[in-house]
């Protein structure tokens, strides 16, 4: 049977954004708090100085562009944020490196530079900060999307279904984790649960899923009449030569530009960034 391309992307899955560059975020987000400067994080007790990041929600014409929930920031970690958003890979990891020297466990710092690595297409290492940044926020939806990514491009598509499961929990009326389990599940094989993803997706409003669908659909009434007229066994059947549904002209709209970018990696078209 022919597979599926894992991603959405997957991107979420993608990273993140369906999983890294989200729309543009406030002014006051785009740099260091005055008198800072990028990467000087300390370890200290005191409070961190936060920013609030938000993206708009996005139009029904982006509706798999899995939208950033809102965050406050650590100030430190707000301009890595900006460079991953026009994917300035390097720049985001110059700047969190440092900070996460002070404070390995900073979930903001590790999701972006996950997405900054999901950016370089370094899977394996992305994998490891965005597993940290899971651990310390299991309910910040971003980062379960952008690991479906990273894990999807190692082709462990086994280990994305249990992030998408914890996704659709956190946000069940956004298509991207219910797009991305049924990739997994039609990459597996279980295609009934990968229809029965692709069609909550598309009533979710996920034009992706509402093309698989419909290939699906056509595939499948294509070998019933094959079957009627005696050519092939009746059902069960094996959907082989379904036509790819993976990342195709919006690759990478449920996970993020950084994931569009690791779309590519899969042979899936360019992308303009969207959201983690």
């Amino acid at each position: 049977m022919r597979t599926l391309s894992p991603l959405l992307l997957l991107v979420t899955l993608a990273c993140g954004a369906d999983d890294a560059a989200t729309e543009p975020a406030p002014p006051d987000a785009a740099a260091p708090a005055a008198g800072e400067a990028p990467g000087d994080a300390k370890a200290t007790d005191a409070p961190r100085k936060t920013v609030t990041v938000v993206s708009p929600t996005p139009s029904k014409t982006k509706r798999d562009i899995l939208p950033e929930a809102p965050r406050d920031t650590p100030a430190d970690v707000a301009p890595a944020v900006d460079h991953v958003k026009n994917q300035r890979w390097d720049d985001a990891i110059a700047v969190l490196d440092p900070v996460l020297d002070a404070r390995p466990d900073d979930a903001d710092a590790r999701y972006w530079r996950g997405q900054a690595r999901i950016g370089k297409k370094l899977w394996a290492e992305a994998e490891a900060d965005l597993t940290v940044a899971v651990a310390q926020a299991p309910e910040w939806p971003n980062p379960r999307n952008a690991i479906g990514a990273a894990l999807a491009m190692q082709k462990r598509c086994e280990d994305v279904i249990p992030h998408m499961d914890k996704l659709i929990e956190l946000m069940p009326e956004q298509p991207h984790g219910w797009q991305n389990r049924g990739h997994c599940h039609y990459a597996a094989g279980n295609l009934p649960a990968a229809v029965a993803d692709a069609q909550k997706a598309c009533a979710l409003g996920s034009e992706r899923s509402c093309d698989v669908v419909k290939r699906i659909e056509k595939r499948k009434a294509h070998l019933e009449a094959k079957a009627r007229a005696g050519e092939i066994e009746p059902p069960p059947y094996e959907l082989d030569g379904l036509p790819d549904a993976g990342p195709g002209d919006d690759a990478g709209a449920a996970a993020s530009g950084a994931d569009a970018k690791a779309a590519d990696a899969s042979g899936a078209d360019e992308a303009d960034p969207a959201s983690p």
